[in-house]
């Protein structure tokens, strides 16, 4: 039953709407909910293994070097990372989805000062970092609760 709940979750997540109607309309379309069912799962692994750990967190520092949209970053959206410039050199920073910057009106700046709390991921491809707050000029950004929950989907509730 976890796996179907997973599938279901992802699926309201990350497919587009089109996509979860055309996989309901006819018995044809099983074809194409079965390949997408062998899809998930993968993508559910890859964003499992970058779960928020509060053990591994750490305070950040630096300027901002870059601001990266990445597409299906592991909010299964497109999401806001920042390369930070640190003492340490540079770092990757995972903000939250696109879209819930928009609709918060939060932007970042080349060259903008700001400190994360933080925790730590490693992947293949690299160390992430996963923020869970933002301190900058303009206040304080909450993104995730204090176990690492994303603050963003409780709008979606």
């Amino acid at each position: 039953m976890k796996t179907a709940t997973a599938i279901v979750c992802i699926a309201l997540l990350v497919l587009p709407a089109p996509l979860l109607i055309a996989q309901e309309k006819s018995a044809d379309s099983k074809e194409k909910a079965a390949a997408t069912e062998t899809a998930t799962p993968k993508h559910t692994e890859k964003a499992a293994t970058l779960k928020y750990d509060p053990a591994n967190e750490v305070k950040l520092k630096g300027f901002v070097e870059e601001v990266k949209l990445v597409p299906k970053s592991c909010t299964g959206e497109t999401g806001t990372h920042l390369v930070l410039r640190t003492d340490q050199g540079l770092v990757e920073v995972q903000i939250a989805p696109e879209t819930f910057l928009t609709d918060l009106s939060v932007t970042f700046t080349k060259g903008e000062k700001l400190t994360a709390v933080a925790a730590k991921v490693t992947r293949p491809e690299g160390d992430l970092y996963l923020a869970r707050e933002v301190d900058r000029d303009s206040g304080t950004l909450v993104l995730r609760d204090p176990k690492g929950g994303p603050v963003w989907t409780w709008k979606k509730s």
